[in-house]
């Protein structure tokens, strides 16, 4: 099984602008536990054995490509 998973461009945005105001920290400090939690997603679905991406769509075809040349090649279809 494959799951692949869209990252948001606007969270890598807020992750790296300035933190200025109080909101710019609690927008910052909430794109933070979004991005932890769903890496932690990410590594327990890998460690279930499932093959799990986390990309941004641009990167999509390619990398779901290529796990399926893994997936095939290992004889797991």
């Amino acid at each position: 099984m494959v799951i692949a998973s869209l990252r948001e461009r606007s969270v890598d945005a807020i992750l790296d602008k300035p933190v200025v105001t109080h909101e710019d920290a609690l927008e910052y400090a909430s794109a933070c536990l979004y991005v932890e939690q769903r890496s932690k997603l990410i590594r327990e679905l890998k460690a279930m054995g499932i093959r799990a991406l986390d990309l941004l769509p641009e990167d999509l075809p390619v990398a779901l490509a290529s796990e399926y040349l893994d997936v095939k090649a290992a004889g797991q279809l």
